[in-house]
């Protein structure tokens, strides 16, 4: 389970700020436990994940967890074996120096277990605001199903509301559970509101629905579309492509492009990636268009002249 704990490290280290026998695997035992727990937290979270791309990600950050925490455990032994304790050897020829080394060596070492901590944290909170990137290969079904639950929250927001306004209040309202009433009447009595739900938040729910809607349409055009590579005529070296498989608009370049072209990519949200051999940024009509814009700066750069 996880990576290897140095066991004879961790030996030598008990011994040299304790009189009692170093129990065999305890280190082992210690960082197991914690891993098992982190796996824990990692389960819960991928149940929450709404794409394949998504739990993959949480398997990622959990095997950097595992990695860091050992590191950091092997590291906190390792430097435990550099000076004994004054308890040890006595405070007659204690070493003062090299326990000072020690003691800032172990703070350094803070830093791998609060970079352990922060992707724990990190796991634990994923599945709560994890995007949904266009890359992943169920984008659209996790599309359709936020589009769908968003709907659903808002005629019941419309429901609610017209119960009020026939009754008085939204107890017995189709749909309104205890927990839920609750905390309307409890809201609209601090607040003095009219209405369970005001028109600010019918607003917000309206245009989450359509933000989304578009989101479709526009992944929907790129995922249908099958645009080959295109040569950049006035730009000599230079190819166009609207990637789908990816879901990214790219620029590639014959070799690494100058420190001004470069300049004007980064200016435009692209994003060398290493993997594509290509400069980057989401497929969708914001990334044509900046892709349009950066080739027309980069053609001005160069002394060519804009296309009318």
């Amino acid at each position: 389970m996880g990576y290897e704990i140095n066991e004879e490290m961790a030996r030598k280290a008990h011994e040299m700020r304790s009189f009692r026998d170093y129990v065999p695997g305890k280190a082992t035992a210690d960082y197991q436990k914690q891993v098992a727990n982190a796996r824990e937290i990692a389960e819960q979270a991928k149940s929450r994940c709404k794409t394949t791309a998504q739990r993959n990600r949480v398997d990622g950050m959990l095997d950097k967890y595992e990695r860091t925490l050992a590191f950091a455990i092997n590291r906190e032994n390792e430097v435990g074996t550099w000076c004994p304790s004054v308890l040890i050897v006595g405070g007659a020829n204690f070493p003062v120096k090299k326990k000072e080394r020690q003691t800032d060596a172990w703070e350094a070492n803070l830093a791998n277990y609060n970079k352990a901590a922060e992707l724990l944290e990190r796991i634990r909170s994923y599945a709560l605001n994890a995007p949904v990137t266009s890359r992943d290969p169920e984008v659209l079904a996790a599309l359709n199903k936020k589009l769908e639950d968003e709907k659903k929250k808002h005629e019941h927001m419309i429901v609610v509301n017209k119960h009020f306004r026939q009754f008085g209040t939204v107890e017995g309202c189709e749909g309104v559970g205890p927990c839920e009433q609750a905390m309307i009447e409890a809201r609209m009595k601090q607040w003095g509101d009219r209405a369970p739900f005001l028109p600010w938040q019918l607003s917000n729910s309206t245009a989450r629905i359509h933000r989304l809607e578009d989101r479709i349409k526009e992944v929907e055009a790129a995922a249908t579309a099958n645009a080959q590579p295109v040569e950049v005529v006035e730009l000599p070296g230079v190819t166009y492509h609207e990637n789908s498989a990816q879901m990214r608009v790219q620029l590639i370049f014959d070799g690494k492009p100058e420190p001004d072209i470069r300049a004007i990519l980064k200016s435009h949200a692209f994003r060398w990636s290493p993997s594509q051999g290509a400069w980057q940024r989401i497929l969708n009509e914001n990334g044509k268009r900046a892709a349009r814009a950066a080739l027309e700066e980069i053609k001005l750069l160069q002394g060519g002249q804009n296309d009318e």
